[in-house]
C-alpha cells in the first residue's frame, strides 16, 4: 500500500503557494485585471489573433498573426516609451 503521508517541506511549500495565489486575488485591483485579461484573450481567440491549447489544467495561449504584428512586435516601442518616467 502506498503511503498517504505528505513530506512537511513539501505541504509548507504548497501553502505558501496557495497563500500567495490568495493574496493576489484578494486584491480587487489586481483581480479586475485577471478578468479584463481573460476577456481581452477571448477577443483576441475570436478574431483569429491567438490560438490556444490546453495541457491537463494549463491552457497555452500563442499568436497566429503575421506581419508586424508577430509576436507583439507592434507593442514593444509603445511600451518602451511609457516605461520612461519624465
Amino acid at each position: 500500500m502506498k503511503d498517504a503521508t505528505l513530506d512537511l517541506e513539501d505541504m509548507q511549500g504548497a501553502a505558501a503557494d496557495a497563500c500567495r495565489l490568495m493574496k493576489v486575488l484578494s486584491n480587487p485591483d489586481c483581480l479586475l485585471i485577471l478578468c479584463q485579461l481573460s476577456q481581452q484573450l477571448t477577443v483576441l481567440r475570436e478574431e483569429a489573433l491567438v490560438s490556444t491549447r490546453r495541457d491537463g489544467k494549463n491552457i497555452f495561449t500563442c499568436s497566429t498573426a503575421r506581419g508586424p504584428w508577430r509576436d507583439a512586435g507592434f507593442v514593444r516601442p509603445v511600451l518602451r516609451r511609457t516605461d520612461k518616467k519624465p
